[in-house]
């Protein structure tokens, strides 16, 4: 073969080596990019509570972030993650519907009991994980975190929970009225 044919056989190689790669691993996206906040986070989980019963009701809720490194991925720190775990309640039957939230869209969902029966109106939820993250800096309960979780409860009247981990490791619970935006509690400790 001659040396043009040589390079034009390398080229091709080196072309369809390139397009084989992009197919086989998708491109790399940005850890923020699908980042949600928990009101959107309910939002898009919420047709899938509707097809599985529609007197569904949202129950509890929680950031995740399953397998990802701290230094890695979205944190949380501006109020947004990527993965949630969102929970509707059947008062009438107490089932729970979990749906799993995973880059910012329903990824699937399976019917569970998990004794979340109180359900939570979306009336309640005036303050958003965005909005809490506003409440914290404002005043004297900012920890200058690392990462933040978020975990949404009813505990005789919805609350909103803001884990604040710093870079020792140390943590910072601060539960919020998602009512009011008050600060009903803020300690300092360990989860374990």
């Amino acid at each position: 073969m001659s040396r043009k044919s040589n390079m034009i056989l390398r080229n091709m190689i080196l072309i369809l080596l390139l397009i084989t790669i992009s197919i086989i691993k998708p491109p790399l996206s940005r850890p923020g990019d699908q980042a949600i906040s928990l009101k959107e986070a309910i939002r898009r989980a919420y047709p899938a509570a509707l097809a599985w019963r529609k007197s569904s009701e949202l129950a509890y809720a929680v950031s995740t972030e399953p397998g990802k490194n701290v230094a890695e991925g979205n944190k949380g720190i501006n109020g947004r993650k990527t993965d949630w775990n969102i929970v509707f309640t059947d008062v009438m039957s107490g089932q729970n519907l979990w749906v799993a939230v995973r880059n910012g869209q329903p990824e699937y969902s399976h019917e569970v009991s998990m004794g979340h029966t109180n359900p939570i109106k979306s009336s309640d939820l005036r303050y958003d994980s965005i909005s809490v993250i506003s409440i914290l800096k404002s005043g004297q309960h900012w920890d200058r975190p690392a990462k933040i979780h978020f975990e949404l409860i009813y505990n005789q009247s919805p609350l909103l929970r803001v884990y604040q981990t710093n870079r020792d490791a140390g943590t910072t619970i601060t539960w919020i009225d998602p009512r009011s935006g008050h600060i009903v509690l803020n300690r300092n400790g360990t989860v374990n």
